[in-house]
């Protein structure tokens, strides 16, 4: 049944379905539908939108929130060549000031090497710029490098040059509160899968426009302390782009989805928020998943079989309905661990038994014991003729 569940379909009147549902996962549900729309918001961290602002406007933006001394600032853009010297000048100045300044690095390739698992490329921004922080690296995994898959994970840290960089994320939460940070990293997962908190639109984070910088009346003191990122959200919150825009779970649409909904700072935001308050998600081993399916296989297999010499006529349109009842409990179960444990488990293949468990003992029966049964006989009239 495993085999027959792994048969790849080509029908074309099945492409749309399989489009659409290919990025889809049951948990997705959770993030889009069941949790809060207005969680309560991360008091640790502050985004602000830089716009299309060039690099003196961002110096000044910086400048700002110097003077309320926040713990941390981290900047999502990458200034890896000298353009205006005025504003380049200002911008280096204004990173001096930092306390603790983090700016984005960037691996050449998506990919690390396959023998070595480390990646040969780092790229960084300007030394001007490079020399007054430290850096993490903002690429984010999307199942097959496909701009239009849901951004579910990232990777904590990778090796190149034969060093640890970590990631973007990971490299602000280490500095904010370096124990917490630790203890997420002894789970040495290679990837974590981000248990998002919101989005700015529901006041899941403090966020900042490019103007609000630049409002005397605006009191920013609450930035004191705390985690501010900086990064692209459009030319304002009011205007509409989709550029650095990536799809989330917590898309509207989660089947089929329409158009990306979270700017890739806030995906950040929500990494190191994730890391900051310990929510993490934690995956069911395989083993799980495999015992599972067999159980429920033998299970349903036992009661099919007992159905099939007690029902008569009704055989078929009861198990179905036992199917149809066993597949909406097995999306309730995965959706109700994510939701109150965060354990993420995954019983594509339970579902694949339990779909085809009728259809292969009908096939059991009818064929392979049939045969069985038929080359029995043959063999027992062969030996009494043997015999005779």
């Amino acid at each position: 049944m495993w085999l027959v569940s792994k048969i790849p379909l080509q029908s074309e009147i099945l492409n749309p379905a399989k489009a659409a549902f290919a990025d889809f996962e049951l948990t997705d549900i959770v993030f889009s539908k069941l949790r809060s729309d207005k969680p309560n918001a991360d008091t640790n961290i502050v985004i602000v939108n830089i716009g299309k602002l060039d690099r003196a406007g961002i110096a000044a933006q910086i400048t700002t929130l110097n003077k309320f001394k926040p713990k941390i600032i981290g900047i999502d853009a990458a200034f890896r060549r000298p353009k205006d010297p005025e504003g380049d000048s200002a911008l280096a100045k204004a990173f001096s000031e930092v306390d603790n300044l983090v700016l984005v690095s960037g691996f050449g390739s998506h990919l690390p090497d396959k023998q070595t698992k480390q990646f040969d490329t780092l790229e960084t921004s300007h030394a001007m710029f490079n020399q007054h922080a430290v850096t993490g690296f903002a690429n984010i995994i999307i199942a097959e490098n496909d701009v239009y898959k849901p951004v579910r994970s990232f990777s904590p840290k990778e090796i190149v040059y034969n060093r640890t960089e970590f990631a973007f994320p990971v490299k602000m939460a280490q500095i904010y509160n370096p124990e917490v940070t630790e203890r997420f990293l002894k789970r040495n997962n290679e990837v974590e899968f981000i248990n998002y908190k919101g989005n700015i639109t529901n006041g899941a984070f403090y966020a900042l426009d490019v103007e609000d910088l630049f409002d005397p009346d605006i009191d920013l003191s609450f930035v004191s302390g705390k985690i501010v990122l900086m990064g692209f959200m459009g030319e304002s919150f009011s205007s509409r782009t989709l550029e650095d825009k990536l799809y989330t779970p917590l898309n509207e649409i989660y089947i089929g989805k329409a158009h990306p909904d979270m700017y890739g700072v806030v995906v950040h935001a929500n990494s190191i928020s994730m890391i900051l308050r310990e929510e993490y998600v934690d995956v069911a081993p395989g083993l799980v998943e495999i015992s599972v399916a067999v159980i429920l296989c033998f299970l349903n297999v036992v009661l099919f079989s007992y159905l099939m010499k007690i029902s008569g006529d009704w055989y078929d349109s009861l198990t179905i309905l036992i199917q149809l009842i066993e597949t909406c409990l097995i999306m309730f179960i995965v959706g109700f661990l994510f939701d109150v444990f965060t354990v993420k488990i995954n019983l594509g293949v339970a579902l694949a038994a339990v779909l085809l468990s009728s259809n292969g003992l009908e096939l059991y029966q009818n064929i392979v014991l049939k045969i069985y049964q038929k080359r029995k006989t043959l063999r027992i009239i062969k030996l009494k003729k043997q015999a005779t």
